[in-house]
């Protein structure tokens, strides 16, 4: 990796810090808020699901026009609508429905506190590109690290500071909740000057490579190059490597004559056009979705289970648990951020631990086979008898239910060409945020009704279908990018 990419990696490290840290304070006030300003159970997971729809239709469009638009100039405008939500939560005194709607839609607030909007979809196309194939698992495992410890730490640092507030100043929990969106507006404009920072390379390059690359070394394997080091040696010195080894023959030949070798290399030559017309052909076929069909096919197929997954998923965000043990026990925001800090904490682990575990099981089967054991703690959180042994559960839960993230991001970069990484990864990210959108709409039914435990029912068992379904169908597809 050049010193540029290391610049740009680290920047975008950097802004997963400050927007994970945000995301995970608004992530325990924002059902607490909603309810404060008179929304109803119903209401609030209206509000969620309808919200996640309109992040996923701003996501689609970003992200398909984002290697057209500019990356930079495309995480840049998505600051500045953070801005804006975080100011009308945060300042406007009686809010109407479809003010906070709109808002928490246009200004990407996170239902869940985890990743919402283009940015995660972007920043993983750009590092898919920066870094070379054998450490994308390793280097997606220590994004999602960061991204996990920062919303345990924004969580824990929003409860307990309401909580001090609150005994110290005398603040209602509304004035509180308040101040924590005011933040939120505060984090976008950093992240706006951060994203400005990032040099040309994280932009697509659309103008084709020469073809002179020998065939056998296209193709990469992304799960046995887990077991190189993270900076292991550029792909471009193995590419030099080749091209002297190719050129050796040539400056061995003791006869200067050219007369035998213009024959020689005139079979390869009509040969050679054939690659990039092919090529452009699949650029004519691309579709709305930016993808050609071999790739669109797989991508769908993939965004259908991850949809279902992310479906099982927002029936139990980080924002409807709080909320459930806020209802279910009545304990302190002090304690809700407390909950939400070990979640995380122990997802952050796991999520680091996924690189090693996905080079000695590979990809999917890390993905399927540490979900699964996850699942079956969630079914179990609802029938614990005491706050304790809930909070357990939830902490048992969330040391393995994460650790098929990493692998997943590099599945899908390693099955996806380059070219379409961006609009692929849009594509899935936003497959995923339409099926999480709503799990909100089904939880505050069920909990309006009285039966809020069922939502954990229904989230364990649908993703214990999804893991059966990914391993069926994908078991045998290998990265070859």
């Amino acid at each position: 990796m050049g010193s540029g990419s290391r610049w740009d990696a680290g920047v975008l490290f950097l802004t997963r810090t400050v927007r994970m840290l945000a995301y995970g304070s608004t992530g325990v006030v924002l059902a607490l808020f909603l309810s404060a300003v008179g929304l109803s159970d119903r209401e609030i997971g209206a509000l969620l699901t309808l919200t996640l729809l309109g992040d996923s239709a701003i996501s689609l469009w970003v992200t398909r026009h984002a290697d057209g638009l500019g990356r930079r100039a495309c995480l840049a405008a998505s600051c500045l609508l953070m801005v804006l939500a975080g100011a009308v939560y945060g300042t406007v005194q009686h809010p109407s429905f479809a003010l906070l709607l709109v808002a928490a839609t246009v200004g990407v607030l996170s239902p869940s506190g985890n990743e919402v909007g283009p940015f995660m979809a972007l920043e993983q196309a750009v590092l898919s590109e920066l870094v070379p194939a054998t450490a994308r698992t390793h280097v997606f495992a220590w994004y999602n690290l960061v991204g996990y410890a920062m919303t345990a730490i924004g969580a824990l640092a929003a409860g307990h500071a309401l909580t001090w507030a609150q005994a110290a100043y005398g603040i209602t929990a509304v004035q509180g909740y308040r101040y924590v969106f005011l933040q939120y507006a505060a984090s976008g404009a950093v992240l706006l000057l951060m994203f400005l920072l990032l040099t040309n390379k994280v932009e697509r390059n659309k103008q084709p490579a020469p073809a002179i690359i020998p065939a056998p070394t296209t193709r990469s394997d992304e799960e046995e190059g887990l077991r190189a080091p993270l900076l292991s040696q550029p792909a471009g010195e193995g590419i030099t490597a080749a091209a002297t080894a190719d050129s050796a023959p040539a400056a061995a030949a003791p006869e200067p004559p050219a007369a035998p070798a213009a024959p020689a290399a005139a079979p390869p030559q009509p040969a050679q056009p054939a690659q990039p017309d092919r090529h452009h052909d699949g650029q004519h076929r691309r579709g709305f979705l930016g993808l050609t069909p071999a790739t669109r096919s797989l991508v769908l197929r993939m965004s259908a289970l991850f949809s279902l997954d992310s479906l099982a998923g927002g029936l139990v965000t980080g924002t409807l648990l709080v909320y459930y043990f806020q209802t279910k026990y009545g304990v302190s925001t002090a304690y809700l951020g407390g909950l939400l800090f070990g979640a995380n904490m122990l997802a952050a682990v796991s999520a680091l631990a996924s690189g090693f575990v996905a080079a000695r099981l590979g990809l999917i089967n890390t993905m399927v086979f540490t979900h699964l054991p996850s699942n079956v703690l969630m079914l179990l959180v609802p029938l614990m008898p005491s706050l304790e042994w809930a909070t357990v559960m939830v902490f048992a839960r969330y040391s393995i239910s994460q650790m098929d993230v990493a692998p997943r991001s590099a599945y899908v970069a390693g099955v996806v060409p380059a070219d379409e990484r961006s609009a692929a990864m849009g594509v899935i990210n936003i497959a995923k945020s339409l099926g999480a959108a709503f799990g909100p709409l089904i939880t505050g039914w069920l909990a309006q009704q009285g039966l809020f435990a069922w939502a954990f029912y229904l989230c364990g068992g649908g993703k214990i279908v999804y893991d059966c379904l990914l391993y069926y169908f994908f078991s045998h597809i290998h990265p070859q990018h």
